[in-house]
């Protein structure tokens, strides 16, 4: 439940859902995608603090970016930027 409210940005439900009902932060989708996931693919900052404060794990794997962490993703992410800019992907 966790990763969809991360998709959406919904840091407060989160929150709430974590410590209300002991929602699990690194629940995965069923590709793999665990909420810190989701928001750092998003861009939603305060999402990804408030995972990391709940101490996500920043390390398991995505299975769609070949096995991934979020920190190499996110190292993939800046390499392949500016490549897609000038029309090299």
């Amino acid at each position: 439940m966790c990763h969809v409210a991360a998709q959406y940005g919904q840091t407060a439900f989160i929150y709430h859902v974590a410590l209300r009902w002991d929602g699990d932060v690194d629940e995965p989708d069923v590709d793999g995608r665990t909420p810190l996931h989701w928001a750092a693919y998003k861009g939603y900052a305060d999402t990804i603090r408030l995972l990391l404060v709940m101490d996500a794990r920043w390390s398991l794997p995505d299975r769609e970016v070949d096995r991934l962490s979020i920190r190499d993703r996110k190292h993939y992410e800046q390499l392949a930027a500016p490549a897609c800019i000038l029309g090299l992907c």
